[in-house]
């Protein structure tokens, strides 16, 4: 397990950017920071953040550190992706002590594998690049780890939940901006020590930002 305060999680790159979906899973132990984009550096696709246990010591960031999330550029894919086509988006979700999701639940859906995963309508979630199929359907995202039937962790934030990015450097925080949309999902047993934003800390969010705290569904 990770046990150590001053630790930060990335989903992208350190000064380095990342193109695709970047997800991350943590369930137990205790970090600093996470951030679902990169550090001093941009994801030119998706981020997802999990947090189903454990502690984090500081701050959840959708986004980076001195890093925007933007839409998946076509230049240097070997599949031709045209500008803009995927991308740009956070999702953050801290979720514990709840059962797996009901079918219900319209916020939340399931792919042919049933796992369960952000509802984005009728664009479907791609979980593989090597299918052939898949990939004339356009840059697969990955889906959010499936939700087991009964989660008995407990899950601390000492500081706050942000569904963007952290502008730190000045010089750099104009580019440390979401540009579609971030989603923050909250429910369960959850201790937040802070405040929960749908924004970032001096990061832009240049599309529609949706908070949802509750009890599990």
């Amino acid at each position: 397990d990770i046990d150590n305060c001053d630790a930060k999680i990335f989903g992208g790159g350190n000064e380095a950017d990342f193109y695709g979906t970047t997800r991350i899973t943590f369930t137990q132990g205790k970090v600093g920071y996470i951030f679902g984009g990169g550090n001093n550096a941009h994801v030119y696709g998706n981020t997802i953040v999990e947090v189903l246990g454990g502690e984090v010591c500081n701050d959840v960031f959708g986004g980076g550190q001195n890093g925007g999330v933007y839409p998946y550029k076509s230049a240097g894919s070997p599949y031709g992706y045209t500008d803009g086509s995927f991308g740009g988006n956070t999702t953050v979700i801290i979720r514990s002590d709840c059962l797996k999701m009901n079918a219900g639940n319209t916020d939340f859906d399931k792919n042919a594998d049933g796992v369960i995963l952000p509802n984005r309508g009728t664009t479907p979630y791609y979980t593989s690049d090597n299918d052939a199929s898949t990939v004339a359907k356009g840059l697969y995202e990955l889906a959010p780890s499936n939700y087991p039937d009964g989660v008995t962790n407990s899950v601390k934030v000492t500081g706050n939940v942000y569904g963007g990015s952290w502008g730190l450097d000045p010089a750099k925080a104009v580019d440390a901006k979401v540009v579609k949309d971030t989603k923050v999902y909250i429910q369960g047993n959850i201790e937040i020590g802070g405040n929960v934003y749908g924004g970032g800390n001096a990061g832009v969010v240049e599309g529609n930002t949706d908070v949802k705290i509750g009890e599990c569904n």
